[in-house]
C-alpha cells in the first residue's frame, strides 16, 4: 500500500498536511522529525517531497533528475520567503536547508553527506520532488489555489509509478499540460487551461540563476565542510540555465523545452541509471537521448 510519511519538525500545519493527503485516498503517517532510519530509508518509501516558499522562482511541482540532484538542488537549496503572515519585512528569503535548518545537531556538510548516502543499498531509489505553493504573477497574485495541492500530489504519485511522461528542463522534470488537465478534471472537477499552465510552469531563468548563485555563495563562504560534489552539481545546473537562456531567452515556456532534446550532464545521465560514473560509462552516455530524459530513465 502506498503511503506518505510526514516528518514533524514543529510546524503548525503538520497534521493538516497529513489529513489533506488522506483526504485524496492516500495513507499518510506522521513521524517525529528526529526519527532515525538506522538501515537507510525504508524500502516502501518511493518519493520524498521538499517544500520551498518563494514568490517568483520554482514552479508548483517538479521532479529531480536523480537522488544526488534532488538532495543538492532541491533539499539542500530550500529557501523560505517571508509572507504577510510572518513578522518583519515581507519577501525576505531565508536559507532553510531541508526545511529544518534550526533543528540540526550536526554540521551542515555532514548532514548533507548523510542524505547523499541514504540511497546506498536500496533496490529502488526514492524520487525527490520540489513543491512551491507560493508562486505569484507579475501583479502579486498567487498562481495556484489551496486545492491544487491535491493535483500536484497525484502527479507525483503517477511519476513514482512511471505512468506518465514529463518534460526535461535545466532544473528537473516538469509536468505536461495534458496530464495536469486530466488530473484537474478527475481530482477537482474543473478545467485547467493552457494559459494557467504556462504561467505556472514557465521556466523563470533569471530567478533560478539568482537562486543558484545565492546558494552557491552560502555554501562557499559559510559552510566550511560543504561537500565538493554539492558545489559541482549546483554549478552544473547554473550553467545549464545559462545555456538555456542564451538559446531561448529569460522566460521559457514548457512547449519550447518539450520540443527539443535536453542534454543532461554525463554525470546526471549515468546517475539516472543508478550507476556511479566511470570512464566507460561516461563514453556510453555521451549523446543526448530526449525520450530517455523525458521518461526519467535511460533506455
Amino acid at each position: 500500500m502506498d503511503k506518505v510519511l510526514v516528518l514533524d519538525f514543529g510546524s503548525q500545519t503538520t497534521q493538516l498536511i497529513a489529513r489533506r493527503i488522506r483526504g485524496i485516498g492516500v495513507y499518510s503517517e506522521v513521524l517525529p522529525g528526529d526519527t532515525e532510519f538506522s538501515n537507510g530509508l525504508p524500502e516502501e518509501v518511493k518519493g520524498i517531497i521538499y517544500g520551498g516558499r518563494d514568490s517568483d522562482t520554482w514552479p508548483p511541482v517538479f521532479q529531480s533528475f536523480n537522488w544526488e540532484h534532488g538532495v543538492i538542488t532541491i533539499g539542500a537549496s530550500l529557501e523560505s520567503e517571508t509572507t504577510s503572515a510572518t513578522l518583519g519585512e515581507e519577501g525576505v528569503r531565508r536559507f532553510n536547508l531541508m526545511a529544518n535548518l534550526d533543528c540540526l545537531s550536526i554540521p551542515i556538510g555532514k548532514y548533507i553527506q548523510n542524505h547523499l548516502a541514504c540511497e546506498r543499498g536500496l533496490e529502488g531509489t526514492p524520487i525527490i520532488f520540489g513543491v512551491n505553493y507560493f508562486l505569484k504573477d507579475e501583479n502579486g497574485s498567487y498562481l495556484t489555489g489551496m486545492q491544487d495541492k491535491r493535483v500536484w500530489l497525484k502527479w507525483m504519485e503517477l511519476r513514482v509509478h512511471s505512468e506518465i511522461d514529463a518534460i526535461a528542463t535545466p532544473i528537473g522534470f516538469f509536468p505536461k499540460h495534458e496530464d495536469l488537465e486530466k488530473l484537474f478534471k478527475e481530482v477537482l472537477g474543473k478545467s485547467y487551461s493552457e494559459d494557467d499552465y504556462t504561467k505556472q510552469f514557465t521556466l523563470r531563468v533569471p530567478q533560478n540563476v539568482a537562486k543558484a548563485e545565492r546558494i552557491i555563495e552560502i555554501y562557499r563562504t559559510k559552510v566550511a565542510d560543504a561537500p565538493e560534489i554539492l558545489l559541482q552539481v549546483l554549478r552544473e545546473q547554473n550553467q545549464s540555465l545559462q545555456d538555456a537562456r542564451a538559446k531561448h531567452g529569460d522566460y521559457i515556456v514548457p512547449a519550447v523545452l518539450a520540443g527539443e532534446e535536453m542534454c543532461l550532464s554525463d554525470r546526471d545521465m549515468i546517475l539516472l541509471a543508478g550507476k556511479e560514473p566511470d570512464e566507460k560509462e561516461i563514453k556510453k552516455f555521451m549523446r543526448c537521448r530526449s525520450q530517455a530524459c523525458v521518461r526519467g530513465l535511460p533506455e
